[in-house]
């Protein structure tokens, strides 16, 4: 084919020789036009080729890092000026032959003889928020709500609307309450909060006591506790705060721990999720005031207070929080293992319930310095003892009957005597009266006797003076006239 071609332009070239001196014109052959054409059209066809090749590599490339995304979840916001630790360390993936077959041939591959190199490193390249448009945002979140940049972000949103969520909700809820269950619902809702006995009795009593309108007031802090605590509980088992400020054995307590309190700590476990230094009031004390917080546990806290919020639920047993948009804010692997450090919190949860209860049944034991241990009087002790305290009063009450009996009698006894009594006394008084009246009539006589008497003694006293002057006279008229 090349020798044609040599021979062409060798003929060609003659031509020009054997002519008259001029230069010779241009001349384009069949071929030439057939053969530029052809490159016209493989140029074509490249650039087609190129193109496709292109959207198919900027497809696997976006696909690939929609999946990262996926796996890795949002970045922090301080992630943007760097890599953080968190993504250098991030989980190794951990691909077998198997396993890698499996996925080419899902992808409709053909697979060889030959067993595939197992893969043992870090997936998927470092993401940060300046690579997430829009558009990426919007595809990723999906139906999962409002899309947001960094967990920083999400973070952010949560801190107004959920306290705000809360509240609206629980005066939605007790206001669907009707009258006469409000007691009811208030007994369900605040007794699984109690962590002993006396918790129990404070709340049944502040309950009974509470009346009128006070009731739906009650109710709605009720509400609002119970979830405030179904949030705080699990953050504060998986990471204690300072025991002074809040520990979860005072959540049935309305007096020692109040809403406002629990508000405020919700505040600081959202605020303290995204901070770059720890909140020793939520962790772990004042030891940790002003120590730095590494990506990981960053992450880790946000990832654990979202999948809280997903298994946040209301009365109803309708979810408060999309567990789907918390997978896609922290994406799967910090959502799986939030999900796992979720179940040991209940289960520190439910030690702390049993420890509760076993106090509850047997006391525990008060070590004093040289002195043998005493233990304390549990429940049940205390349920013995109102017992016998019951017996006892049973006794006590049916000799106080035996001895009401008695004293019925000897007062039958004492009332009949009594009427004899009045009645001898109504005749002895009304004899007294008659003979006060005969006396009466002799003291009148009496006193008539003495004044005849009185007078009589005064007509005797002159008696005598005239019997004397009469006794001189006659002495005077008898004696002899003249003398001896």
């Amino acid at each position: 084919m090349a020798d044609d071609f040599e021979e062409e332009d060798r003929e060609d070239e003659d031509q020009e020789e054997q002519g008259d001196g001029q230069p010779a014109k241009g001349k384009n052959t069949g071929l030439t036009l057939s053969l530029c054409a052809l490159n016209l059209l493989f140029a074509v066809v490249f650039v087609v080729l190129l193109v496709l090749d292109f959207q198919k590599r900027n497809s696997w490339s976006h696909a690939v890092f929609m999946r990262d995304l996926a796996l890795q979840g949002l970045p922090l916001k301080a992630e943007d000026a760097g890599p953080s630790g968190w993504q250098v360390s991030a989980p190794h993936a951990n691909l077998d032959d198997a396993q890698l077959r499996a996925a080419l041939n899902e992808r409709g591959g053909k697979t060889g003889s030959e067993k595939f190199q197992p893969v043992n490193e870090v997936l998927g390249g470092r993401i940060q928020p300046r690579h997430l448009t829009t558009a990426i945002l919007k595809e990723h979140f999906g139906s999962a709500g409002e899309p947001v940049g960094t967990l920083d972000a999400e973070i952010e949103r949560l801190k107004n609307k959920l306290p705000a969520d809360i509240e609206a909700y629980a005066k939605e809820r007790a206001a669907e309450v009707k009258d006469e269950e409000k007691v009811n619902v208030l007994y369900k809702t605040l007794l699984p909060l109690a962590y002993d006995v006396h918790q129990i009795k404070k709340l049944d009593a502040k309950i009974r006591a509470t009346k009128g309108p006070d009731i739906n007031a009650l109710l709605e802090e009720a509400i609002e506790r119970r979830l405030l605590l179904d949030i705080l509980g699990p953050c504060e088992a998986f990471r204690p705060g300072d025991v002074k400020s809040f520990v979860v054995e005072k959540g049935g307590d309305l007096e020692d721990l109040k809403l406002d309190q629990l508000k405020d700590l919700l505040r600081r476990r959202l605020e303290g999720a995204i901070a770059d230094t720890f909140d020793p009031v939520i962790h772990q004390g004042k030891e940790w005031e002003g120590q730095g917080r590494t990506s990981w546990e960053r992450r880790q806290a946000i990832a654990f207070l979202l999948f809280t919020l997903g298994n946040l639920k209301k009365l109803d047993g309708a979810a408060f929080y999309d567990l789907e948009r918390c997978n896609a804010v922290v994406g799967h692997y910090e959502f799986n293992r939030a999900a796992q450090n979720l179940v040991a919190a209940y289960q520190k949860l439910e030690e702390k319930v049993l420890e509760s209860i076993a106090i509850d049944r047997q006391g525990y034991e008060i070590f004093i310095k040289d002195k043998v241990p005493a233990r304390s009087q549990s429940f049940i002790d205390q349920h013995h003892a109102e017992i016998k305290r019951i017996k006892d009063l049973v006794a006590d009450l049916k000799k106080a009957e035996l001895r009401l009996e008695d004293l019925k009698e000897q007062k039958a006894r004492a009332d009949k005597l009594f009427e004899e009594r009045k009645a001898h006394e109504d005749q002895v008084v009304k004899r007294l009266i008659a003979q006060r009246a005969e006396t009466k009539k002799l003291a009148d006589e009496v006193r008539q006797l003495q004044k005849e008497l009185f007078e009589a003694q005064i007509i005797l006293s002159e008696a005598f003076e005239r019997n004397n002057r009469l006794e001189q006279r006659i002495r005077e008229a008898s004696a002899p006239k003249g003398g001896p």
